[in-house]
């Protein structure tokens, strides 16, 4: 019996809508498509990694999730889509929900006085917690989270098929040495004294034959003198500028593990 090159493709259609997924895993937050803080492309690799393994990945809860992952626990966060209490809700009618929550945050590394106390009330019904760095797990633990819960630190990584070193550009001694940094914040805790201490050092001739590259964005309050602004960029064409320059610094103060230096 001869089977068409149709019915094969057709038979395999069929099969796939038959297959079930190994489960189902809800994001409290969206991805965006374009630059943005370093939880975006997290929940973007994870969110691949998990539907090439089989899983359902969505970004709203129903009563078929089997693990709701809780990214940010502010109720004004962009690109949040459901809360700390619709998943309570949920799990007093589906106690079977399983829930981890990933804490990358702190009022330190930003200067702020209300983010611990909501990734603690958040942390409540969390199954499983993932810190992105040991330092950030025990600056938790002097203050609210016990140890003896089931945890992990996990650091970020960054899309090795996007960041990798593969040429890069290779100082000669001759050209300009190119410094650069890149920010999605413009919090001034982000280093931006130390960048603008150099901007200066440059445009004054303490130092020459030396170029500072800024990408993304910045205070208000700072004018650049001499350094090369870029707007934000993400993907490849960050890479691309990246590996353009020379030397990558970053004097981001109390950063738990953030992305830019990964990138």
């Amino acid at each position: 019996m001869r089977i068409s090159l149709n019915q094969i493709v057709g038979n395999f259609k069929e099969r796939s809508k038959a297959r079930r997924p190994i489960g189902t895993v809800a994001f409290n937050m969206r991805p965006t498509s374009g630059p943005w803080g370093g939880s975006s492309p997290f929940v973007e690799q994870l969110a691949a990694y998990l539907r090439n393994r089989g899983y359902q990945v969505i970004f709203d809860l129903n009563d078929n999730v089997d693990v709701a992952v809780l990214i940010d626990p502010r109720q004004e966060a962009a690109n949040r889509v459901f809360s700390v209490d619709d998943v309570s809700h949920l799990r007093a009618s589906q106690p079977r929900l399983r829930v981890l929550h990933r804490v990358n945050e702190c009022d330190q590394r930003k200067g702020t006085d209300f983010m611990d106390r909501l990734l603690a009330e958040a942390n409540v019904i969390a199954d499983y917690t993932v810190f992105i760095a040991e330092w950030l797990r025990d600056y938790h633990a002097e203050r609210w989270f016990d140890v003896t819960h089931p945890h992990s630190v996990i650091y970020n990584g960054a899309d090795p098929r996007i960041f990798h070193p593969v040429d890069s550009a290779r100082w000669d001694g001759v050209q300009p040495l190119r410094i650069v940094t890149h920010h999605w914040s413009d919090n001034p805790l982000k280093g931006f004294a130390e960048y603008e201490a150099l901007d200066a050092a440059i445009a004054e001739g303490e130092v020459d034959n030396m170029e500072l590259y800024i990408v993304g964005r910045w205070p208000d309050s700072i004018h650049w003198r001499a350094a090369k602004t870029v707007a934000p960029l993400h993907g490849y064409k960050l890479a691309q500028i990246l590996k353009s320059c020379h030397i990558y610094i970053t004097a981001s103060r109390w950063e738990p593990c953030g992305m830019h230096h990964v990138e």
